[in-house]
């Protein structure tokens, strides 16, 4: 019997919105497909991960870290 790892996520698209601080990603594992956003600072840090977009329709969760 084969056992599959578990699909964590994969990024495959990536971008930076420089007068909101959001970075942007999409995700296309089978269980966190969709688009998120996150708050990035000047140090660097990600604020909590925000999925807005989930297999085209749009959605206004939180993802727990």
């Amino acid at each position: 019997m084969m056992c599959r790892k578990q699909d964590s996520g994969r990024i495959v698209g990536l971008a930076y919105s420089y007068s909101d601080n959001y970075l942007f990603w999409s995700d296309i594992s089978l269980i966190n497909r969709g688009i998120y956003r996150a708050t990035a600072d000047s140090t660097g840090t990600l604020g909590t991960a925000t999925k807005i977009v989930s297999d085209g329709q749009y959605a206004s969760h939180t993802l727990s870290h």
